[in-house]
């Protein structure tokens, strides 16, 4: 069922409400690269009142093709560190020894970022960095305030640029403005939250420094994400199982790695194959068709610590195997 922005009128009496302000330095803006925060906060499972556990595994439908789905599934054991390593590519899931994540990777603007959190005790954040693969500086967020046990006030720096962020959250709506050093607005967005069972989510987030800025999310009765719809592209996936992506919708906004694929697992929860047969006309070849393969070496718990692919490519009529992208995981157990 789609569900629509609900609290518009709240959320414009709140921008109505902002003082008149300069508009912000285009080329500030640029530079310290706004993005909302809120969604980072969520996956860190921080969306309300309470604390959302949410998917360990991090995977969402909006992830690159390449990187595996599992990348953080065991079937045996309990992580308290997981590395993946490939692709140019290096992702880290991380929890302390109270069972809070204090690392992990997420999907932000098309980019994966590493995302590290600090507490000050129990599930409250008092600090947390941000680095994307591409970049030296990091984004360093200090949290200077709540209300609600949900964060109000926070201080950011970027290299040596300096800014604030202010959120505010009333009933199923989020408020999040961007300041500069000088209290100039840089941007603002707006989200909407619906509960899913004892879960908060955020269902749609607009960005009001981009026209086309806005992006629904939508979830199946277990919290699992399920479809991904806005200015970066759509992605939907139906799962098979537990949480294994089974049908994989990819409609990303650059075609890049566009098309309607197939993944095949086993009755132990290892992928073997990709395939596809869909892609847009105008981007890949009438006869272009994906048929990814699988081998794994496993370790002593039987958890993947190496996967090896093997593309099928059609060459006169036959598919020929060809190598593709090994990961490695190295696993630590709790």
């Amino acid at each position: 069922m789609r569900r629509f922005f609900p609290g518009v009128m709240a959320i414009l009496l709140s921008l109505s409400a902002l003082p008149a302000q300069e508009m912000p330095d285009a080329e500030m803006t640029e530079s310290i690269g706004i993005f909302p925060l809120a969604l980072v906060l969520e996956a860190a499972g921080l969306t309300g009142e309470e604390y959302n556990k949410g998917n360990d595994n991090f995977w969402r439908p909006d992830w690159p093709l390449e990187l595996p789905p599992d990348s953080f599934m065991v079937r045996n054991g309990k992580l308290s560190e997981a590395a993946v390593f490939g692709d140019g590519v290096s992702l880290v899931l991380r929890y302390d020894p109270e069972g809070r994540v204090e690392e992990f990777p997420f999907m932000l603007n098309g980019n994966i970022v590493r995302v590290s959190l600090m507490y000050r005790g129990g599930l409250e954040i008092h600090a947390m960095d941000l680095s994307f693969e591409s970049e030296e500086d990091v984004y360093r967020f200090e949290f200077l305030e709540y209300l609600d046990s949900y964060p109000s006030l926070v201080r950011a720096s970027y290299g040596e640029l300096w800014c604030f962020v202010s959120l505010s959250k009333r009933g199923n709506v989020i408020m999040e403005t961007w300041y500069d050093e000088e209290g100039i607005a840089l941007g603002a967005y707006a989200f909407s939250l619906i509960k899913i069972g004892e879960n908060t989510r955020i269902s749609a987030v607009r960005d009001y420094s981009n026209r086309d800025g806005f992006v629904e999310y939508f979830y199946d009765s277990r919290n699992l994400l399920t479809e991904s719809s806005g200015f970066n592209g759509v992605f939907k996936v139906l799962y098979f199982l537990e949480d294994l992506p089974r049908y994989w919708e990819r409609r990303p906004a650059n075609s890049n790695g566009a098309g309607n694929f197939a993944l095949q697992w086993d009755e132990n929860g290892f992928l073997l194959r990709i395939t596809a047969d869909t892609y847009p006309a105008d981007t890949y070849p009438a006869d272009s068709r994906v048929d990814y393969r699988y081998e794994y070496t496993v370790d002593e718990r039987g958890n993947w610590i190496e996967r090896r692919e093997i593309r099928m490519i059609s060459r006169f009529g036959l598919l020929v195997p060809s190598p593709g992208t090994t990961f490695t995981r190295v696993l630590e157990y709790n």
